[in-house]
């Protein structure tokens, strides 16, 4: 195996003609292409990547900050982004992070390293992300959103998320229906709830929100409000409610209906019997992907409209039904 610059000595010409040749660009000659290429096959020279970006000045890297390893759902969103991303000859670094400045320390070493762009989870809405990194390297925030230069911003609309859970369960006979949530502020965890509320308030339901969701707390608030279904964030805090249910008796979908958002592959493989509202992964991915290679811009109206997969864990409520 030789190197760029042996091959170009072999050949009589320039090290930036073998690169012209090897990746079928123009302004040289078909005979002299002909000819290198022959020669790279006769002495089974293989680019060096590292070298080729030093060359032309652009990384073949994208890298990426996640919140935590332990969500099955960002990183099936990651992986999304990985596999689009490699088709376009680009790999994707992950690294973890559990605050707002191992973030932004990411970012730094990204730009320090000139990657061709950053996909991030931010961990709190709205963070601020400085000029000196975000000058430096292209920064797509997707769920959550970011604030500063040269950012794009990629999330569905939260609040027709909400809204279609709610609709769908109605559509079920369900007019008691408890939204459960977390209590931290973020744009997808109020934007749901409010979907929500905006569908009870419309059909003039009773309506209740609970975060943070405990035993007590979940079976005292289904003693009191009597809900017929449970309209969860997302998959993880459905499952968590039904093992909850389960522990105290509950039964799902006879006793109480219970309803997720997200339907990540990896989850749902493990807990298929779930139903949920889907959430555009393949979209997000492409669109991110797009983003950071072709400087598109992404807007919530390039999603489809929320769709429920349904599965074992809702059922109609008739008035005969009981609530335990």
């Amino acid at each position: 195996m030789i190197s760029s610059l042996k091959l170009a000595r072999i050949c009589g010409v320039s090290q930036g003609t073998v690169d012209r040749a090897l990746h079928g660009r123009k302004g040289i000659r078909e005979e002299t292409s002909r000819k290198i290429i022959a020669a790279a096959k006769k002495y089974q020279f293989s680019p060096n990547p590292m070298a080729r970006e030093l060359m032309t000045g652009k990384s073949s890297v994208v890298g990426a900050v996640i919140s935590s390893f332990n969500s099955i759902f960002f990183m099936d969103i990651f992986e999304k982004i990985r596999q689009r991303l490699k088709a376009k000859g680009l790999t994707l670094v992950i690294m973890p992070a559990s605050n707002t400045e191992e973030t932004l320390a990411a970012l730094k070493d990204f730009a320090s390293r000139r990657y061709r762009g950053a996909v991030i989870v931010p961990p709190e809405d709205g963070m601020k992300i400085p000029v000196e990194i975000s000058g430096s390297i292209k920064v797509v925030s997707i769920v959550g959103s970011c604030r500063g230069k040269n950012i794009v911003n990629i999330s569905p609309d939260e609040v027709k998320t909400g809204f279609a859970g709610t609709e769908f369960l109605s559509g079920k006979g369900h007019s008691r229906i408890l939204f459960l949530s977390y209590a931290r502020k973020a744009k997808a965890i109020s934007g749901r709830r409010k979907g929500y509320e905006k569908f009870m308030k419309w059909k003039k339901l009773p309506f209740k929100a609970l975060f943070p969701v405990t035993d007590e707390s979940l079976i005292k608030t289904i003693a009191r409000f009597k809900p017929t279904a449970l309209f969860c964030h997302n998959d993880w805090l459905a499952l968590s409610a039904m093992r909850i249910l389960e522990r105290n008796g509950y039964k799902v979908p006879s006793g109480i209906s219970v309803l997720g958002v997200d339907n990540s592959p990896t989850f749902i493989s493990l807990c298929p019997e779930l139903s949920t509202v889907q959430y555009p992964i393949d979209e997000l991915a492409e669109m991110a992907s797009d983003c950071l290679t072709g400087g598109k811009t992404a807007t919530c109206s390039k999603f489809p409209p929320p769709v429920v997969i349904e599965r074992k864990t809702v059922q109609i409520q008739t008035s005969s039904s009981s609530s335990q």
